[in-house]
């Protein structure tokens, strides 16, 4: 099972993403895209082996770029993390219906514990 970061490199707190990626690619595999069309060419493609996405955007551009893209994200679970927490942010966010909403500054350790209760269930899916 595949799970996809779009980690843009115009992401502040580039190293607390990438710890991240390693912590899901210890149980699953990570694939980081890098621009919206990387991102597309995976949504374009079959989701059978996806687990679900984490949706970092860095900027109000880039969470604009992912709502576009909403229509091919309806089927899968999403991770999204918000360049702010300002309140037209989050209500723009929403629109992606993420299974978990939070934004680039939260220090708490709430996306760690969302990634590894997604994992254990995707696992758990797969012993069953």
């Amino acid at each position: 099972m595949k799970v996809i970061f779009f980690l843009p490199e115009s992401t502040s707190a580039l190293e607390r993403f990438h710890d991240l990626v390693e912590l899901v690619d210890f149980r699953a595999e990570a694939v980081v895209v890098r621009t919206i069309g990387d991102l597309t060419h995976y949504l374009r493609h079959p989701k059978r082996d996806l687990a679900f996405f984490v949706l970092i955007a860095g900027n109000q551009e880039e969470l604009t770029s992912l709502i576009k893209l909403g229509g091919l994200l309806e089927d899968v679970s999403i991770i999204l993390i918000l360049p702010d927490r300002d309140k037209e942010t989050t209500m723009a966010g929403h629109k992606l219906y993420p299974r978990f909403l939070t934004d680039i500054e939260d220090k708490s350790n709430a996306l760690e514990l969302v990634i590894n209760k997604m994992l254990n269930n995707l696992n758990s899916n797969r012993e069953a």
